[in-house]
């Protein structure tokens, strides 16, 4: 029996060590999110795509370059309610509520100062990781804010995509509570 135990516990502290190993993705929790901010995202997602704005370029392809890659990452990864998010401002009809995302923002850097549209002070990362600050706002409003970093060798390293998808659900939330209890919020 101790035996047993003894190899059941060497087993799990080796799939530890080598599990901690992983260089994987992390995103921190939301640090802010307004009450509204579900009602909100889901109004301006009803009239068309939501407005991405990216600050920073860790890779050198350019911002434009890079909100286009930014926005087809976050595109559909709410899945109470999907829907599309562009870097064009010509193709979002309420542009004013909007997706700011700073690549290597630094450590004072804010939601709200994104939403208000002051650029960060770039930092850079540690070689092979890029962190990412993204802010949800209305018309200069921080709705709700998120934080995360991962490796990444490129724009378009899946690692990245990853990140960029996980932090977008925790950026809105999935409104799954109102889901369960109904359409008049359980009131009846």
């Amino acid at each position: 029996m101790r035996i047993g135990f003894a190899i059941s516990l060497g087993l799990a502290v080796l799939a530890g060590s080598i599990l901690s190993g992983c260089a994987g993705p992390t995103s921190v929790g939301v640090p802010y999110r307004r009450a509204a901010t579900w009602s909100v995202m889901t109004y301006a997602a009803s009239r068309g795509p939501m407005l991405v704005e990216v600050i920073g370029d860790p890779f050198g392809i350019g911002e434009g370059a890079l909100a286009g890659i930014t926005a087809a990452a976050m595109t559909d990864q709410v899945p109470t309610y999907p829907f599309p998010l562009t870097a064009d401002r010509a193709r979002a009809p309420e542009p004013n509520i909007r997706v700011v995302v700073a690549f290597d923002p630094g450590i004072t850097a804010s939601g709200a100062e994104l939403c208000q549209g002051k650029r960060p002070m770039a930092a850079g990362s540690q070689a092979g990781w890029v962190q990412v600050l993204a802010a949800f706002c209305d018309r200069g409003v921080e709705m709700s804010s998120v934080q995360g970093q991962t490796p990444a060798d490129g724009p378009r390293d899946p690692r990245l995509r990853f990140l960029l998808a996980q932090m977008t659900r925790q950026l809105f939330g999935d409104n799954t509570e109102m889901l369960k209890s109904g359409p008049n919020g359980g009131f009846h």
